[in-house]
């Protein structure tokens, strides 16, 4: 939608890196299989790319993106390896969250992240429904 802000006085590197799924209310509510279908997808393509070794290679074929760039984002997929930006894992993480807010708050303009009420934001119903 054209909306963003340039940070041009703050290095983002020190920012927690934040993943995860956000669907509309209305969409939620109107198509919740949709979003279970989704979450069902993305948990699916997670357990491929940790047990397939050829996965990243795969990826960056696909997506004609450097294999050095895929390998950042993606790495192995193992928690202990710091430079991974990716965790696969589906698991709802408060203290993540809120981490976040206040790092990402404390930016000019941002104040008002404060004011999130994760337990009307953070809706771990969908995650409950996935498949086993």
């Amino acid at each position: 939608q054209g909306k963003y802000r340039y940070l041009p006085s703050h290095n983002g590197s020190d920012l927690p890196t934040f993943y995860g799924v956000v669907v509309s209310c209305d969409l939620a509510d109107r198509y919740p299989e949709i979003v279970i279908a989704y979450l069902n997808a993305l948990k699916a393509a997670q357990y491929w790319h940790s047990h397939n070794s050829k996965s990243l290679d795969l990826i960056s074929n696909w997506t004609q993106i450097d294999l050095s760039i895929v390998a950042q984002f993606l790495g192995n997929s193992d928690h202990s390896q710091k430079d991974n930006r990716f965790m696969n894992e589906l698991v709802i993480r408060s203290d993540w969250i809120r981490e976040y807010i206040t790092q990402f708050g404390s930016i000019p303009g941002n104040e008002r992240l404060a004011e999130i009420n994760l337990n009307q934001w953070v809706q771990p119903e969908f995650l409950q429904k996935l498949e086993r």
